[in-house]
């Protein structure tokens, strides 16, 4: 798990139905190249959550590689929600309801942003 800090929505767009950040960039001749890392899905995030919270030891690890992260705060999630006819609305996971909520277009709060890898 990498946790990338919190971002404000503004800071994420949807492409393809999925969230995007501009994490890096590949600048070439005639064109640019974004990276992105992928946010976790629902499921993903509840996962991690549990065992965050699960060990005391492994949160002070995340502080000493100056990886904060409240275990009981707001986490951007994949998973988007439909806006309109066809745009998608980015939604949040709030782990003290455990509940997705969609981000409407006036929120203004940052949450946090991970990533997971599997081996």
């Amino acid at each position: 798990m990498k946790v990338l800090g919190k971002t404000f929505r503004n800071q994420i767009k949807v492409i393809c139905g999925e969230p995007f950040c501009k994490d890096d960039k590949f600048e070439g001749f005639d064109y640019d190249i974004y990276y992105s890392f992928r946010l976790p899905t629902t499921d993903e995030l509840k996962e991690v959550l549990a065992i965050l919270r699960g060990n005391a030891d492994l949160l002070a690890k995340f502080e000493a590689a100056s990886m904060h992260i409240n275990p009981y705060s707001t986490f951007w999630v994949r998973e988007t929600a439909p806006y309109l006819l066809f745009m998608k609305q980015l939604q949040y996971y709030d782990s003290k309801t455990e509940a997705s909520v969609p981000s409407s277009g006036n929120d203004e709060e940052a949450r946090y942003r991970i990533t997971i890898a599997y081996f």
